[in-house]
């Protein structure tokens, strides 16, 4: 209804001002899934409950080429303890449209931490709609790590990359489970957006920082 609206839109500018200026240089005092707090959880729950998620796996792929990086999520934080104190940060998605006109997506995660280290973890595949047309479907068949670099590589190479790459990517395809790649869209508008992550219950919230 219309208080559901207004409390949205409410909601979504209490976000903005919260996360900063756009642009990886620029991530906001609210834009690190780590400094995420209980107002910026509330907020993602306010939108969340105020959208209707029809259709809206096609809507995310339509307006969604760019660049996008993670502000919240639960459930990496949580994983962060378990693995002595290594943080994901800065988590960031590229998506678009190839000449033949699949949508395709890679990811980039910054790891630091005591006991793994420092240096980027890297995939990338497909995504598609779901067999629910509010949901997406991932499917990531490349894999690699780079070091602790300013920036990792965008892509692999052809041909798969290194002897490296290539044992890195075999691993990854692996331990890649179909069923977890399943994110139904929760929240969008064409410079934000939240998935859940159905296994752990978890919702996932991204903001556009490139086009």
């Amino acid at each position: 209804g219309a208080g559901g609206g207004a409390g949205a839109a409410g909601a979504r500018g209490a976000l903005g001002e919260r996360l900063g200026g756009a642009g990886p240089g620029a991530p906001g005092g609210g834009a690190s899934l780590y400094s995420a707090d209980v107002e910026t959880a509330e907020l993602v729950g306010e939108l969340v409950g105020a959208f209707d998620p029809g259709g809206a796996g096609a809507e995310s792929l339509r307006v969604g080429a760019g660049t996008w990086e993670v502000f919240y999520a639960p459930h990496i934080r949580s994983l962060s303890r378990w693995l002595f104190g290594t943080e994901f940060a800065p988590l960031r998605y590229r998506l678009w449209k190839d000449d033949g006109g699949v949508y395709r997506l890679t990811s980039h995660a910054r790891y630091h931490g005591p006991i793994l280290g420092d240096g980027w973890l890297s995939a990338s595949g497909t995504i598609r709609v779901g067999e629910q047309d509010s949901e997406l479907l991932l499917h990531l068949d490349q894999f690699w790590v780079d070091g602790p670099g300013e920036s990792p590589r965008a892509e692999l190479p052809g041909g798969g990359g290194s002897a490296q790459d290539q044992s890195v990517s075999a691993l990854g395809r692996l331990g890649f489970v179909p069923p977890l790649a399943r994110f139904p869209v929760r929240y969008l508008d064409p410079d934000l957006s939240v998935f859940r992550f159905p296994p752990l219950r978890s919702d996932i919230a991204i903001r556009r920082v490139a086009a």
